[in-house]
């Protein structure tokens, strides 16, 4: 395992589907097998609007925690995505033509990519101006869904693959924000 091995960079980092299933949150994080990081320190003017159980591959034995930060009155995001991850699991995110970088996070080995095209399947990321905040909206079936370019910062800590990503921050506060996982 692991995000490096010796034929280069392999990335196998979550692409992930939100399952159709209805998931209790807190049952979700209790299948963690060690607590929820959460940050000590978020970027200025950014919110918690978002956490929810996700299923990479709608594989339920793939435990996965999405928490979504957006600055009000905007588009701008960050997104911490947590995967517990076992051995038989092949996760892969696709990069476009994105460069990745070897990068110290957490005193792990880490990938740095930015301009990574990211998008949902089934939802995109707007504004609801009566009550200024940013919402996911469901995209009706049969139209595609926005693709956003995200910095992406990636490692594996503790037997969990992180993904630190945001479509408005660079790699310097992407990496202070890793820094202020607890």
């Amino acid at each position: 395992g692991g995000i490096i091995d010796n034929s280069g960079l392999a990335i196998p980092t979550p692409n992930y589907a939100f399952t159709n299933a209805v998931l209790d949150l807190d049952e979700w994080i209790s299948r963690l097998d060690s607590p929820l990081l959460t940050l000590a320190s978020v970027p200025s003017e950014y919110q918690l609007t978002l956490r929810i159980p996700s299923t990479p591959l709608n594989d339920e034995s793939l435990v996965g925690i999405t928490s979504t930060y957006n600055r009000p009155g905007t588009t701008d995001a960050l997104i911490i995505d947590q995967l517990q991850i076992n051995d038989a699991a092949e996760i892969t995110l696709e990069i476009g033509d994105a460069v990745p970088e070897l990068v110290t996070v957490r005193n792990q080995n880490g990938i740095w990519i930015p301009d990574v095209p990211f998008g949902w399947i089934n939802y995109q990321l707007g504004y609801n101006e009566e009550t200024g905040e940013s919402v996911f909206i469901e995209v009706p079936a049969g139209e595609e869904s926005d693709v956003w370019s995200f910095n992406a910062l990636i490692w594996e800590e503790n037997g969990r693959i992180i993904r630190v990503m945001s479509n408005s921050l660079d790699r310097e506060t992407l990496l202070e924000v890793a820094k202020s996982l607890q």
